[in-house]
């Protein structure tokens, strides 16, 4: 693994979580618990899934901002457009009481 880590192989964390999650079940499945290796794989197991667990919220949370930044953005462009004297239909209501709240 270190290998093709150091040689680029892997080219997403999915295709490395693969790759790590067969060397760990092979590692418990043909050394029995209670020896070295297995427990160690065990440990190592243990130690990756709280690590991984860190990322994925880490990565939805900036998902998540990044989707409320979006959705105020394009919030803000509706809203512009919409209070535009070059929009097609006349200023609604609420882009009149828009402008109104802001000049007042």
């Amino acid at each position: 693994m270190s290998a093709k880590l150091n040689n680029g192989v892997y080219k997403d964390r999915v295709v490395f979580e693969a790759d790590f999650r067969l060397m760990i079940n092979n590692s418990k499945t043909y050394n029995p618990p209670g020896t070295y290796v297995h427990g160690e794989a065990v440990g190592l197991e243990q130690f990756f899934d709280k690590r991984q667990l860190r990322v994925h919220l880490a990565l939805a949370f900036s998902i998540a901002n990044v989707l409320v930044r979006m959705g105020s953005y394009h919030q803000d462009r509706r809203v512009a457009q919409e209070c535009s004297p070059f929009h097609a239909s006349s200023p609604s209501s609420s882009c009149n009481s828009r402008t109104q709240d802001n000049q007042g």
